[in-house]
């Protein structure tokens, strides 16, 4: 009985809002996806889980479907083509697309029009209108402010600095030590390089998600393997904080260092960071 490594996704069509499972094997050359019936409203799908998200209804073409007879669906497909693989494993043979789809249609009592052909996949886009995509649905989620988006743009801005040309469909590991390696050259602290990256690769694992598009594992998992050492921790005991706060200075007759003291201490009370004191 042989191993046969596959890969399986469940994705909204952007073109549509069709829920879809794309599978592939065969070192990736082999891909069939698969319509499932359902549709699904963008901002209700979990990206991360590849599913409908908890408790939501979706709304789409006159149509309506909750998130429990989506996800059911979607592990339906899974199991069929689970078996469908472990059936040609037994056999010590590698399914072809067709026969995939075959296996899948008859298990499921599915019609050969359902199937979605690979090669209709859209065409690809550029770092720049990923990016874009990426910041307006995710800053739309989780609420990001400006600050938050720039910080993004900027890891973006860097890596094409370090790799004009970069595509979101071809990213490799090489692509990932010429940033690092870009990163020392322009003397930036090892502390902000692993930040920046950290800061790029959720944006990478993002575009991972994204129909037609496969960032390689290793570029996921990339470590800079820059030493940072770790920051020594000063601070007050609450005696010592208390007695900051009556501390009574001299000549200070224009209370310069008194209000200085009293912003610092209401910021030690109360948990304020500097930024959001103004």
């Amino acid at each position: 009985m042989i191993e046969i490594k596959y890969n399986i996704r469940n994705l909204v069509d952007k073109r549509d809002n069709r829920v879809v499972v794309r599978v592939r094997w065969n070192n990736k050359r082999n891909e069939v996806g698969f319509t499932t019936g359902f549709y699904a409203q963008q901002e209700k799908w979990d990206i991360d889980q590849q599913k409908a998200k908890k408790g939501t209804t979706h709304q789409i073409v006159g149509r309506c479907a909750t998130a429990t007879e989506i996800n059911r669906c979607l592990s339906e497909f899974k199991e069929s083509i689970a078996a469908c693989f472990q059936y040609f494993a037994y056999h010590n043979s590698v399914p072809t697309s067709n026969q995939l789809k075959e296996f899948v249609n008859k298990d499921l009592n599915r019609n050969e029009k359902e199937i979605v052909v690979a090669d209709t996949m859209p065409q690809k886009e550029t770092m720049e209108q990923m990016l874009e995509h990426f910041l307006d649905r995710c800053g739309k989620e989780k609420n990001w402010d400006y600050k938050c988006k720039e910080k993004y743009e900027q890891a973006y801005q860097h890596i094409m600095a370090a790799n004009p040309g970069i595509k979101p469909d071809s990213i490799t590991i090489e692509h990932m030590l010429k940033l690092r390696d870009w990163y020392v050259e322009h003397e930036y602290k090892n502390r902000t390089i692993n930040k920046q990256l950290i800061m790029l690769k959720a944006f990478l694992k993002w575009i991972n998600q994204q129909e037609g598009y496969d960032v390689p594992s290793s570029v996921l998992n990339f470590s800079s393997n820059l030493k940072v050492l770790k920051k020594t921790v000063t601070y007050l005991k609450y005696e010592e904080l208390l007695h900051f706060a009556h501390f009574k200075f001299e000549n200070d007759d224009s209370g310069r260092l008194t209000r200085a003291r009293d912003a610092w201490c209401f910021m030690a009370f109360t948990s304020l960071r500097v930024s959001d004191l103004d």
